[in-house]
Parts: C-alpha cells; structure tokens; sequence
C-alpha cells in the first residue's frame, strides 16, 4: 500500500482513560500521527465518541448564521424566513443527525434545542425572548430529536422493506424478533456490535402500529413517519 501522508489520518478510539494511546503509528517508512479528532464527510469524530467537538462546531456555524438571519428578517416575510431557516439552518444543524445526535448527553442535547429555539425567535421577530417555548412549538418546526427519530425510522422501514444495503440488512434480522401476542417488531442486542437497543431501533419501531411493513413507496413512509414522531 502506498501511504500518501497528506491524505491519511489514524485515531485510536477508547473510552477507558486508564490505558494510554498511541500518538503515531509507522506504515512504509512514514510517520503517522495520532489525532484526537478527525472530520468524516462532515461529521466531527472524537476519539472518545462524545461528540463534543462536532456539537461545538454546530454551535459556532449556527451562531454564525443566525446572525445572518437577523439581517434579511428585515426583508422577508415569515414564510420566507421559515423556508431560509428550513433549508439552510436546519440542514446544517441535522447533518447526517440519525448518526451522532442519539449517541449525545443530556447537555448536548440541550443545546441543540437552544439553537432551535433561537432560530424560531428569528423567524417570529421576537427579539425580547417575550413568547414562551408552547408557543413556538406552534410554528411546527421540528426539533432536533424528532428529526433524527424520523430519519432512523425512514432508513429502518427501507432496509427492512427492500432488504439493501444488505449488510445493515443483515444485521437488522439477526437482532429483532416479533411479540406473538401483538405482532409488534422488538430489537434486542444479540451480537458484540449491539446494533439493538444501543442504536435506539428498538426505541423507534416500539412507536409503530402493525402496518408500517406494507409501506412501499417514498411518500407513503413520509407520510407515516411525520404521524409518528412529528408533533
């Protein structure tokens, strides 16, 4: 293998501080360093999987364009705001958020929904922090933790229903089984990788009814999902 350094990282992931890592690594004569954090399609990966750098990173970029919101909320109407906020806020913040945002503490969890609710006072021109959360709820943005709901259970019922890609698949079966009395979909934890309870499927499919297998098209899983975890 021909290691081009410039394009290679390694980082040692561990959660127990009572071993030590090791700060570089020696592939074909080159040194490698070790690092502590890394960036993988977008996403920000700590070697103790906390997420924090990632959440921090979401916070500065967020900050950063909420300020621009505040500028052109002078020009645009409500609706034109929400959709700015929709498509550029949103899309920042719930990057790939099925991935990382169930993995989070209570803390971090918590300043995603400050920035949510920020961009909302934006939206609405509430600049004294006067309407109490109920009342922004009513916009019907959805917060972070239900979008993540909705994209795991969009990318459980199309891996279930057509079986690609194969490997996750795979995996899926090995780890669910079905409750005779209710015909109810259950994920118990029966490999090293814990892809049950850990990823949160069994959390997600305990919310769906008996027909979310006969769903088929795109919009009709949509549909469905927004019953399920969107208020």
């Amino acid at each position: 293998m021909v290691v081009n350094k410039t394009k290679t990282e390694v980082m040692f992931m561990l959660n127990n501080k009572r071993h030590n890592l090791p700060t570089q690594i020696q592939v074909d004569g080159e040194t490698i360093q070790a690092q502590k954090v890394i960036k993988v399609l977008g996403i920000h990966l700590d070697y103790d999987m906390s997420w924090k750098t990632h959440v921090q990173n979401l916070t500065n970029r967020a900050q950063k364009m909420i300020s621009g919101l505040r500028i052109i909320r002078r020009t645009l109407s409500q609706e034109g705001i929400m959709k700015v906020a929709t498509s550029q806020y949103y899309g920042c913040i719930c990057y790939a958020i099925a991935v990382w945002y169930p993995a989070l503490t209570v803390k971090f969890k918590k300043k995603l929904e400050i920035l949510h609710y920020k961009v909302l006072r934006v939206v609405i021109r509430d600049w004294m922090r006067i309407f109490p959360k109920e009342m922004l709820d009513l916009l019907g943005r959805q917060k972070p933790e239900a979008i993540s709901n909705y994209m795991t259970g969009s990318l459980l019922i199309k891996c279930h229903n057509s079986k690609k890609p194969k490997r996750l698949f795979e995996m899926i079966k090995e780890n669910k089984y079905t409750i005779r009395r209710t015909g109810q979909i259950c994920f118990y934890d029966a490999s090293v990788k814990k892809i049950g309870r850990q990823s949160r499927l069994d959390i997600i499919a305990q919310r769906f009814d008996n027909n979310w297998q006969d769903l088929e098209t795109k919009d009709s899983i949509r549909v469905y999902l927004k019953k399920v975890f969107f208020v």
